[in-house]
Order: structure tokens, then sequence, then C-alpha cells
């Protein structure tokens, strides 16, 4: 789990099924790091690791 109890397996799936739902378009040419901390509040360490 993250500082903030976020645990990567769940982050992840919450990024998979919004790039899923929105688009992968949505995302301007790739998942950056603001945009998985955006979708999971995960900890920027964390948005790091698990991209």
């Amino acid at each position: 789990m993250s500082a903030i109890g976020v645990s990567s397996t769940s982050a992840k799936k919450k990024v998979v099924a919004r790039m899923f739902r929105k688009g992968i378009a949505s995302f301007k040419g790739s998942l950056s790091a603001e945009n998985y901390i955006a979708i999971t509040q995960a900890s920027r360490a964390t948005a790091t690791r698990d991209l």
C-alpha cells in the first residue's frame, strides 16, 4: 500500500478501467505520472514506480 492506503493493484485497475472508459486518446499521447496520480490518488513515488 502507498502512504495513503491505495494498493498498487487497485490503483492499476482504476487506471486501466479509466483508459477503457474514456479511450486512449484522452491521455494525449501517454499516461503520465500526473494522470496516474489524479486517477488513483496515489503518491508520486507510487505512480512513478507503477508506471
